[in-house]
């Protein structure tokens, strides 16, 4: 299969940094008529479909009733506490886990015997798993009704390339899209190898994976997963190797390509009252996106989060009231005046690798307009280099993810940022 990844990579005043919104195009390109949002809400338990280490149906990890669709999202946004005391991350996600009935999957590359002390209190489940890649400086992602950890830059691509996985099965022959496409679940039995268990996968699928042998030999945890289509569980599966895949024009046939460098999805919304003034908001919104007007549509070029984060927007917006008038899209794509209490506060999603924390605030308040003030923090400390991911985070969250790594906390007045030590 052909394939066209074209990069472009923008730093912030010369920081070399990842973003969410950093775009390749991969051909042909993907298009819908409006923002489809999740599969529509149903809970399945997560058993059936199981691959063991020869490839037969045996019984995996206890099953879970794990959320998909809506209610996955739902949860994420439900507000949730928790209190970890030197917890490995291991056991505090399998217990955040069963707790919410939402799937954590952790990348091979991340020690699970880590562990964290943390007190959050009243903050939506997005935000806390946030919380606690922000202090493990891992990143998170979400692959179908999954949620991922694992290495930021992986993290950041790993839901807009199962999409697009997703959306090119879609475009072979109408039996293999019914079986690729169908949500199954899916366990594993511990000390399963990921050559065996993807093979298997593949095979219930009557197609075959060549060029296997590259994946390094692995022994896995027993686990299982909600119901997802067969790209979802590749790629999840995939990603901690770097690697995802092609396919066959008949379907028949996978073959191991590397993990893209960068990737995102294509979009069209409708937008014929005033295509101009919904695209400069999704602009200031999403500032690292491709967005351009066609006509009374509005297309909009970037990751599958950034097209959530829109969706979520009109979600906001159609349940406002007050008398502040602001135009955005409707849940049918068309565009109209709308009245909201107060002006919505803006969002930022963004991605840094081992980056001295000192130059990625100055280079952050510089981009955003606001003054930095150093309390107590040596310059040594500021060359300290933070990894780190955010997600449709307020301002404070974002400089919070970047300062917390070193151990610092960052407060937000007004148009200055204070940046002190952490007590």
């Amino acid at each position: 299969m052909r394939r066209a990844y074209t990069s472009t990579v923008p730093s912030l005043g010369g920081l070399a940094i990842t973003l969410w919104s950093v775009m390749a195009v991969v051909s042909p390109t993907i298009a819908v008529a409006e923002e489809d949002g999740a599969p529509s809400a149903t809970t399945r338990p997560a058993e059936h479909a199981v691959a063991g280490v020869d490839g037969a149906e045996r019984s995996g990890a206890e099953a879970t009733e794990w959320l998909v669709g809506d209610e996955f999202h739902q949860r994420l946004d439900a507000t949730a506490s928790l209190v970890w005391q030197d917890t490995t991350l291991r056991d505090g996600l399998e217990r955040l886990a069963a707790a919410h009935h939402i799937a954590i999957f952790l990348d091979r590359r991340v020690d699970p015997t880590q562990t964290l002390t943390l007190n959050v209190s009243d903050l939506p489940l997005r935000k806390l798993l946030q919380r606690i890649a922000v202090q493990t400086q891992i990143g998170i992602g979400f692959v179908g009704p999954v949620v991922y950890f694992g290495p930021p830059a992986i993290a950041a691509r790993v839901a807009t390339l199962a999409e697009i996985k997703n959306q090119q099965a879609k475009r072979l022959p109408v039996p293999v899209q019914a079986r690729f496409l169908e949500a199954k679940p899916c366990s594993w039995t511990s000390t399963s190898e990921p050559r065996r268990l993807i093979s298997a996968l593949v095979k219930q699928h009557r197609a075959r994976f060549t060029t296997l042998d590259v994946v390094p030999h692995d022994l896995w945890k027993a686990n299982n997963l909600p119901a997802m289509t067969l790209p979802e569980k590749l790629t999840l599966i995939l990603a901690g190797f770097n690697k995802s895949y092609d396919v066959s024009a008949d379907g028949s046939v996978l073959s191991l390509t590397g993990f893209p460098e960068s990737v995102s999805l294509e979009r069209v919304y409708r937008a014929p009252n005033n295509a101009q003034v919904v695209a400069d908001q999704l602009t200031a919104l999403l500032p690292q996106a491709e967005v351009r007007v066609d006509g009374g549509r509005v297309v909009v070029r970037s990751t599958l989060e950034d097209h959530w984060a829109i969706s979520r927007l009109n979600q906001r917006n159609r349940g406002a009231s007050g008398n502040e008038p602001e135009t955005v899209m409707n849940s049918h794509g068309d565009s109209r005046p709308r009245v909201r209490s107060q002006r919505a506060e803006k969002r930022y999603s963004l991605v840094v690798e081992q980056q001295p924390v000192g130059h990625v605030v100055d280079t952050l308040a510089k981009q955003l307009g606001i003054t930095v003030e150093w309390v107590g923090i040596e310059d040594e400390s500021k060359r300290q280099r933070v990894s780190f991911q955010v997600t449709d985070a307020t301002l404070e969250e974002l400089l919070q993810a970047a300062v917390g790594p070193a151990a610092m906390q960052a407060k937000v007045a007004a148009d200055k940022v204070t940046v002190l030590a952490r007590p």
